[in-house]
């Protein structure tokens, strides 16, 4: 099971996508160079900001198949 979380969190009406699950220690590094870790979260990164719910699923998706799943396989 692979979490992502979404938040509409900010005044501007966007949503904010994170990824907070544990990962390895080769993810943790390509996420920590790539992305903004949360603070408090020690799994935890945010991965966009997106205008639109179907945008972030859209991102999600690709963000699953595309880097998530290769670094795991």
């Amino acid at each position: 099971l692979i979490e992502i979380e979404t938040r509409f969190q900010n005044e501007f009406g966007t949503w904010n996508i994170y990824f907070d699950e544990p990962a390895s220690d080769e993810e943790t590094r390509f996420l920590d160079l790539n992305y903004k870790r949360i603070e408090n979260f020690p799994n935890g990164w945010l991965l966009f900001t997106v205008n639109s719910k179907s945008e972030g699923e859209q991102k999600v998706h690709h963000f699953i198949e595309n880097v998530l799943l290769p670094m795991r396989s």
